[in-house]
């Protein structure tokens, strides 16, 4: 869920076209109409945890070729993750934001 509880966050990928293609894609709760696209690069959000703050969700990454795990956090405002120091080789956590 995103903040103002009506529109969700999720991680689409198709990974059978000739280039993988992957995504965050944001649906309207009400319809399940898709209004936000945003392409991801080579560190890829594979999991999304929950909310860290209002505006930050913590998310499971992945570099791509080598598939190199690591924590983040994607800012909901600019759609860009950053690495959480010391999290190399962890693929999975919990949170709980209230």
């Amino acid at each position: 869920m995103l903040p103002g509880n009506k529109t969700m966050v999720s991680v689409c990928f198709n990974d059978s076209a000739p280039v993988v293609v992957q995504e965050l894609d944001v649906f309207r709760l009400s319809d399940g109409k898709a209004i936000g696209r945003h392409p991801q690069g080579s560190t890829r959000v594979e999991t999304i945890h929950g909310r860290l703050d209002r505006y930050h969700l913590l998310v499971s990454l992945a570099t791509t070729p080598d598939f190199h795990h690591m924590l983040g956090s994607l800012d909901l405002r600019t759609w860009k993750v950053t690495v959480l120091p010391h999290t190399s080789g962890f693929a999975g956590a919990v949170t709980e934001f209230s």
